[in-house]
């Protein structure tokens, strides 16, 4: 760059005064001493995300420096240049369009004008030669040049929702996670509780862009509401949450989350569960440096089968409706419907699997493929169940129910029947934010322990399993017969 004259500076003040919009009150005069230069920096809170990797062509060669947040290379002479050129209303629009270059072009370096307005740069451009300037996307691919250097110098930093929610609520201090996402990324050990060396090396990932790795409960930081610093202090996954927050907190307990998907998760303590039945081993919750874990299986359709009946198949106006049509026969007519939709998850794991729907007879009624339809979301569960039985050794006594199709009684009764247990429905049944707000109140003192969370539980009904056991294994054998033909349907 240049080395800075006096009128510089007041080109600055010009510049970054001329606009009457509240967004260009971002821009800040820095001033280098030991460079002997200026440049205009932006104060706000996505400076940071305005850093972006530049590229120089000079004589074809191609350069990448670190714009380290602020504009590149706009420097003293660009500034005055531009504002002889054009004048100081020229840059009204800078701080709107600036997000928008992402990556800039020019012939020299020492010339170099990054113009954050597209059409100042334009007008500058056709009047000075042979400055050449424009705007380059990083590609749909996702590969931005010089990140790979960039994060080996510890310049970018890695982590998952809750990192990133974390970073923006305390200002970007924090740069953490918990042991139950860390262990959704596929790069944490959770034996040793550490980020594993041979996966990072594996993969060639940087261990100095990943999260300190945290309890769940403690407080990580403060955010700033209203002038008022709240601390911010749990964090958990989306379905360990609803463990916590149904208050599982002992071996063998287990939750359903009854969504567009089915999330069965059961708590095996401290003791890590390797499942030979297709069943993920997972963390459960990490509390006061202690960690127990969990089993867990995932059902790809399971609220989302009653959405493709009212969507796909028109056969009902509102989703509540299938409860009232499913009891409109008195079984299923011969019909199971094998919501294969993506593939079939835990225990099959089978992603050619395709939906299908078999036993219909001239007798089929529409009545009969919606309460398929319901069911097909129970047996899924009750494999489930089977696995994780057969895995941990534990009976299953009772089920804990949440989620929106948790609301369906029809649904619920014939998951106690189809799974010979009892299923309990809590009065909460938002029991992830519940799990949230359980883990932040006990790292604030909120709540002392576990076992006066568990006194907050309360149940709103509990279906009992009236089924008898012979009609249920022939309802299950039935099920299985049609989920071996739904299996490897789509040729590879």
């Amino acid at each position: 760059m240049y080395q800075t004259r006096p009128d510089d500076y007041d080109a600055f003040r010009c510049i970054a005064g001329a606009c009457p919009q509240t967004c260009c009150a971002a821009w800040e005069i820095v001033v280098d001493p030991d460079a002997q230069d200026a440049y205009l920096r932006l104060r706000h809170p996505l400076a940071q995300k305005l850093r972006r990797v530049m590229r120089v062509d000079a004589d074809g060669d191609t350069y990448f420096a670190q714009t380290d947040g602020r504009c590149p290379f706009l420097c003293a002479d660009g500034l005055c240049e531009l504002q002889r050129t054009l004048g100081a209303q020229s840059l009204c629009r800078t701080c709107r369009d600036f997000p928008r270059w992402e990556v800039l072009l020019c012939d020299r370096v020492e010339q170099g004008l990054s113009l954050a307005c597209p059409e100042a740069a334009r007008q500058l451009l056709a009047r000075t030669a042979p400055l050449r300037l424009e705007s380059v996307r990083i590609p749909d691919d996702g590969y931005v040049p010089g990140a790979r250097e960039r994060a080996e110098a510890g310049e970018i930093l890695f982590g998952t929702v809750d990192t990133w929610l974390v970073w923006k609520l305390t200002g970007g201090k924090v740069h953490v996670t918990d042991r139950t996402n860390a262990s959704r990324t596929m790069l944490y050990n959770i034996r040793t509780l550490d980020w594993d060396d041979t996966l990072l090396k594996a993969l060639d990932i940087p261990r100095c862009i990943l999260p300190r790795v945290a309890d769940s409960s403690e407080v990580y930081g403060t955010t700033d509401l209203c002038g008022v610093q709240v601390p911010v202090a749990g964090i958990a996954g989306d379905q360990q949450a609803a463990l916590f927050g149904q208050g599982c907190f002992a071996k063998g307990e287990a939750k359903n989350t009854y969504g567009t998907g089915c999330f069965l998760l059961m708590n095996t303590g401290d003791t890590i569960c390797r499942s030979q039945n297709g069943l993920i081993s997972t963390i459960g919750i990490s509390l006061n440096g202690k960690v127990e874990y969990a089993l867990e299986g995932s059902v790809f359709v399971g609220g989302a089968v009653i959405q493709w009946v009212r969507d796909g198949l028109r056969m009902i106006q509102e989703s509540r409706d299938a409860e009232y049509y499913a009891q409109k026969v008195p079984d299923n007519g011969g019909v199971y419907l094998v919501p294969a939709f993506t593939g079939l998850g835990a225990p099959n794991w089978d992603m050619h699997a395709r939906g299908c729907i078999v036993g219909i007879t001239r007798g089929t009624r529409r009545e009969h493929i919606i309460r398929a339809a319901q069911e097909s979301i129970a047996y899924q569960v009750a494999d489930l169940v089977k696995a994780m039985e057969a895995d941990t050794g534990l009976t299953l006594s009772a089920l804990k129910a949440d989620g929106g199709a948790s609301r369906d009684r029809f649904l619920m009764q014939f998951q106690a029947d189809i799974i010979g247990c009892q299923v309990r429905r809590p009065v909460i049944r938002e029991t992830t934010a519940l799990g949230s707000a359980y883990l932040a109140g006990l790292a604030v003192g909120i709540w002392k322990n576990r076992d006066e969370l568990r006194s907050l539980w309360n149940c709103e009904i509990e279906y009992d399993p009236a089924m008898e056991p012979a009609q249920k294994e022939k309802l299950l054998h039935q099920w299985h017969r049609a989920v071996q033909r739904s299996l490897a349907w789509e040729e590879e």
